[in-house]
Formats: structure tokens, C-alpha cells, sequence
């Protein structure tokens, strides 16, 4: 069984989306938010440097969508 709370990244291109699942994540009791970015190449970086159980991840960003970062 997983230890909790999940380290989580969230990953939005659009600021205001990003702030209020950010909000939710940090009032989560089961969460730690670890990082928010807004583009792939962040998050590639972040989950390189981190132990990151969960990803909340915008699908359609420019240059380097959700998809090709799962790939990556």
C-alpha cells in the first residue's frame, strides 16, 4: 500500500486553472503538493528531480503536449 499523502505535480498551461487545482490539491489531506508549472519542459524537469506519485495533467499545451511528456 501507498504511503500518503501522494506527491503530487499539477501541470496547466492556463494560470487560472493552474492556481485553483493547485488550491485544491494543498487543501487535499491525502496530497502534498510538490510543484505547479505550466509547460511540459517544467514538468519533465520536476519529475526528473522528484519522486512524483501523481500527475494532474493538462492535455492540449502549446509546443510539447500531455501525451508526448507521458512518452518522454
Amino acid at each position: 500500500m501507498r504511503n500518503l499523502p501522494l506527491k503530487t505535480l499539477v501541470v496547466e498551461n492556463s494560470k487560472v486553472h493552474c492556481k485553483i487545482i493547485a488550491g485544491m490539491v494543498k487543501n487535499h489531506n491525502d496530497l502534498n503538493l510538490v510543484a505547479a508549472c505550466s509547460n511540459a519542459i517544467d514538468a519533465n524537469r520536476i519529475i526528473k528531480n522528484h519522486n512524483i506519485d501523481l500527475i494532474l495533467l493538462d492535455i492540449e499545451m502549446t509546443f510539447i503536449n500531455g501525451y508526448d511528456l507521458l512518452e518522454a
